[in-house]
Formats: structure tokens, C-alpha cells, sequence
């Protein structure tokens, strides 16, 4: 398995199964935009999906995220990120997703952003993960 040569596109979006008022929704929006297109990859997400990537066949084309949380902290907001690769495979095609708690947390502050670190909460860096499925 192996990384798209292409700089990885990371779009952020909202979660779509979160039941939002219109104030957080906006908010939620707000900081999905403001994160989408980064193209940075921090080694805790490589680790945590090592195994993936190691899968003979398997091909991460872009990164993906879905604001799950945010919170204000500090005169600015640590937003939490689902974060999945989007990925390709030479037996089922495109369009494949892989079942994961793995989210990054970043902070943001006028309009920046910086990356704070990672969550994950099942202990599952590294290992196999599954199931893949077509979406």
C-alpha cells in the first residue's frame, strides 16, 4: 500500500450525524472551513494508520476529516477532528473508508490553526483495522 504521490487534500466537513442548533452549526462550519485543504499530515496519523498503509493494495488518495467537537479554551476554540483516509484498492476500486476513533485536535486562535495532538481512544495505533467498506 503506499500514499498517493499527490499532496494529500484534507476537506473538513461538519459531521452530518450531529444534531446541531443553528448558532453551533454555523460555529461547527466556521472551523471545518478554516481547516479544510491543510495539506500537513502529522506523524500520529501516519502511525495510527501504519497498518493501513502497509496493505498490500491499499492506497490512501487524500485524508478526510468531520468536526466532531469544539470547544472554547483560552481566548480561542480546540476543535476536534475525525480524521479517516480515503482510499483506493486494486480489488474493490474507490470509495473505501475504514472504521476508526482516531481524531485530531487543533487549536484556533484569529483565524489560524495549530495542531495539538491526538486521541485515540480504543488503543488501536497501529494495528489492523476494519472493516473496510465501499461508501
Amino acid at each position: 500500500m503506499a500514499l498517493s504521490p499527490s499532496p494529500p487534500v484534507f476537506p473538513v466537513e461538519v459531521d452530518p450525524n450531529l444534531s446541531l442548533d443553528a448558532n453551533t452549526q454555523a460555529l461547527f462550519q466556521q472551523m471545518a472551513t478554516l481547516l479544510s485543504g491543510n495539506p500537513a499530515v502529522p506523524n500520529n496519523r501516519t502511525n495510527f494508520y501504519s497498518a493501513v498503509i502497509a496493505t498490500a493494495g491499499l492506497t490512501v488518495n487524500n485524508w478526510e476529516g468531520w468536526v466532531e467537537n469544539v470547544q472554547a479554551m483560552n481566548g480561542g476554540n480546540l476543535v476536534t477532528v475525525a480524521v479517516f483516509p480515503s482510499l483506493s484498492s486494486t480489488d474493490y476500486g474507490d470509495s473505501l473508508a475504514i472504521d476508526t476513533n482516531y481524531y485530531e485536535q487543533y487549536f484556533v486562535l484569529n483565524g489560524s490553526h495549530t495542531y495539538s495532538g491526538f486521541l485515540d481512544p480504543l488503543n488501536e495505533s497501529g494495528l489492523p483495522l476494519g472493516p473496510t467498506f465501499g461508501y
